[in-house]
């Protein structure tokens, strides 16, 4: 039992390599393609709260997307790509979850592609509550 991040508020949808975080935009010739998106961290288990935390994106071999985290939407307005990979999150049990908004940004497009790397990853210390 853990942290995990979720697609929706409830907690119902995992983020999993079955079910990932996934962007599918048109971008022109040329342009930049950039998503921001809510994902939500929360426990699976009521009796654990949790310190030191910290979400990041997972290395990939694909140094040509960025993936950038903030508490606030806004924060991504001056904010440069690739400067906040990781993101420290206050100390709680997270029984409520919390809103983190992720940035992917695919500089100059060029043509199609297709990404099944956009992974996020957890970690923190567990107490029993």
């Amino acid at each position: 039992m853990a942290l995990r991040l979720y697609h929706d508020s409830d907690a119902t949808q995992e983020i999993t390599s079955g079910d990932p975080d996934h962007v599918k935009q048109a971008v022109s010739d040329g342009a930049d393609l950039e998503d921001i998106s809510p994902i939500y961290l929360a426990s699976d288990d009521a009796n654990l709260t949790y310190e030191n935390i910290t979400v990041r994106k997972v290395s990939t071999e694909a140094n040509q997307v960025y993936v950038d985290y903030a508490l606030g939407q806004a924060d991504f307005d001056t904010m440069a790509y690739g400067a906040n990979e990781s993101i420290s999150i206050s100390d709680g049990d997270y029984g409520t979850s919390l809103t983190i908004y992720r940035r992917v940004v695919a500089e100059n497009v060029t043509g199609a592609f297709t990404r099944d790397d956009i992974q996020h990853e957890t970690e923190a210390d567990e107490y029993v509550a």
